[in-house]
C-alpha cells in the first residue's frame, strides 16, 4: 500500500492499494474517502509529481490545462482519476462507510504530513 499526504485545498490524502488496483482519496472538508477500482499504479505515481512538473500540459503529469492550477495535485486528480465529466468518469467509484475507512487507515503506512 502506497500513501501519499497532499497539499491541496480538496484532497487529504490518496493512497494506492497495488494489490487490488484500487485507489482511495480523502477529500476535505469532511474526510470522506473514495475508493476508485481498477486504477494503473502509475496514475498513483505521477501524482506524487505532480507539482514537479513544467508549466506545459502534459498527459502524463496531468490533463490539459483548464480552469484548476496546472501542476496541482487537485488538477492531476480531476483529469486522471476523477474525471471532468460526473456521468462518465474514467474509473468506477464507491464512498466508503467510515468502517472501511477506519480499516484502510489503520492499513496505510505511516508518512510525515505535509506543513
Amino acid at each position: 500500500m502506497k500513501h501519499h499526504p497532499c497539499n491541496s485545498s480538496r484532497v487529504y490524502w490518496a493512497a494506492y492499494d497495488g494489490k487490488t488496483s484500487t485507489f482511495y482519496i480523502s477529500f476535505k472538508p469532511k474526510g470522506s474517502v473514495y475508493a476508485y477500482e481498477n486504477v494503473p499504479e502509475h496514475v498513483f505515481d505521477n501524482l506524487m509529481t505532480a507539482k514537479e512538473s513544467t508549466a506545459a500540459a502534459t498527459l502524463t503529469t496531468r490533463g490539459p490545462i483548464g480552469a484548476e492550477t496546472p501542476g496541482s495535485e487537485g488538477s492531476y486528480l480531476i483529469h486522471h482519476v476523477i474525471g471532468k465529466d460526473r456521468n462518465n468518469p474514467p474509473y468506477k467509484f464507491r464512498k466508503l462507510d467510515e468502517e472501511e475507512t477506519a480499516v484502510l487507515i489503520e492499513r496505510l503506512p505511516k508518512v510525515e504530513a505535509i506543513a
